[in-house]
């Protein structure tokens, strides 16, 4: 069934445009940027090469070499506005062959798959806007995308007792449905005329606050499903605010009031007026993992945070929720803290990390996160030794009575960074910070 039409999404062969359609405002995106990946869905189509061109540029602003049938590459970040795609052929026999040119038209804080689909002969490309945005609480979002001649059309399944989608056609995208978190047998079989009962399945665990794409492929040995993550967050999101102060410097007079509300922090002058501050960050003892080297999807754990333009060098210990549900800041006034409730870095979606303004005596190890400015440079090292390098995209304050919970922790559909500590006025009877600061960060290019 055409389920690609109902969905507002265009196919086209020339220019396409979303005007509107599709794609789902992404929380917390960087300004002026958008979210695209390029998928092989075309059966009968080799490896090709995409090229993405921003409007006025003479050179490519992101290149995607050799996507398979059957991949998903990672989304690009990309300026609003035209964005011109071209597919040239990277297999045998096709190696810089022209397949398919078009324009896009990307809307900020948008997120969008370009599906190249059909066969060889009729190569199209649609346009499919990407819904990010969290599930309910214990679920999961979960499409498919139909890209197998095998099995045509296609019922999807979840455990045999639900079927999600009765009839998906060859080259449709379905809508999102929510899904209960934990394991499940998906299935994919005949809808039409003597088609075999159940033709593919595929045992897979689904987290809380994820988004998923199921695509139906084809394979030598017949029909297959593949899993595809498109955005996570944290399986269990904290709540209210992070105490991550003492009062120390704010008793001393040291601490300056910024504006409330989450914009960003004007380009020139530090905000941090005077006082002691840790030059060259703590690198006091902490940092443990209880033996973890890798997340649950493999990913190996982040083991020290650096911020070189304002001093900061911390290893990076495990944060916990305490059993109201709130993100226990660290213990080591000199430590920072990853939460290892949620995504880890260099995973998609927000990665949270925390730490300390100060102590009760003076400043800790983030006492100079509020002078950061857009574009400073933030390296986060793993337990593989690899180091990831991020750049600021924004550094925002919000009332400790109003943290911004969806914002922070919403489902991304790439890697971020989020940095939190106290700031603001100190409340010397509750002994905390009346409000939380919020660095964010994306991979630098």
């Amino acid at each position: 069934m055409g389920l690609l039409g109902r969905a507002g999404v265009v196919a086209a062969v020339g220019a396409v445009f979303l005007a509107g359609h599709g794609g789902v405002n992404v929380s917390n995106a960087t300004p002026g940027v958008g979210y695209v990946r390029v998928a092989h869905l075309s059966p009968d189509t080799a490896p090709f090469d995409a090229r993405l061109t921003a409007s006025g540029q003479r050179r490519p602003t992101s290149t995607l070499t050799n996507l398979s049938y059957g991949e998903i590459s990672a989304y690009q970040r990309l300026p609003a506005g035209d964005v011109a795609v071209a597919l040239r052929g990277a297999g045998t026999g096709e190696q810089g062959t022209v397949l398919l040119s078009s324009t896009v038209h990307v809307v900020a804080g948008r997120s969008y798959t370009l599906a190249v689909g059909g066969l060889r002969a009729q190569l199209a490309l649609r346009v499919v806007g990407d819904d990010v945005r969290a599930a309910p609480a214990g679920q999961a979002k979960l499409r498919v995308l139909h890209a197998a001649t095998k099995l045509d059309p296609a019922a999807v399944a979840v455990d045999a007792a639900r079927v999600l989608f009765p009839s998906a056609g060859f080259g449709t995208v379905s809508r999102y449905v929510d899904v209960p978190a934990g394991p499940h047998v998906l299935s994919a079989s005949g809808a039409g005329p003597g088609q075999v009962k159940v033709a593919a399945t595929l045992t897979a665990t689904l987290a809380g606050n994820a988004v998923y794409s199921l695509l139906v492929l084809d394979a030598a040995a017949g029909p297959k499903l593949v899993l595809h993550t498109d955005a996570t967050g944290p399986v269990r999101v904290p709540t209210g605010p992070v105490q991550t102060g003492g009062g120390g410097m704010a008793v001393a007079g040291r601490l300056v009031a910024l504006p409330v509300g989450g914009g960003l922090l004007p380009p020139s002058g530090p905000v941090l007026a005077g006082g002691p501050v840790l030059a060259g960050g703590s690198v006091l003892a902490g940092a443990a993992f209880d033996g973890r080297r890798t997340t649950p999807s493999g990913t190996p754990v982040p083991v020290e945070l650096r911020v070189p333009r304002v001093g900061i060098r911390t290893p990076l210990g495990g944060l916990h929720l305490d059993q109201a549900g709130a993100l226990r800041a660290p213990s080591d006034y000199g430590v920072a803290g990853w939460y290892d409730g949620g995504p880890a870095p260099g995973e998609p979606g927000p990665a949270v990390l925390a730490g300390h303004v100060d102590s009760r005596s003076g400043p800790a190890v983030f006492a100079r996160l509020r002078e950061l400015r857009s574009g400073d440079v933030v390296l986060v090292r793993r337990a593989d030794g690899r180091t990831l390098r991020y750049v600021v995209t924004a550094v925002a304050r919000y009332s400790k009575a109003r943290f911004p919970t969806s914002l922070v922790y919403a489902p991304r559909p790439d890697t971020e960074l989020r940095l939190i500590t106290c700031t603001g006025s100190f409340d010397a009877a509750q002994g905390s910070y009346r409000d939380n600061l919020v660095v964010t960060a994306v991979p630098a290019r």
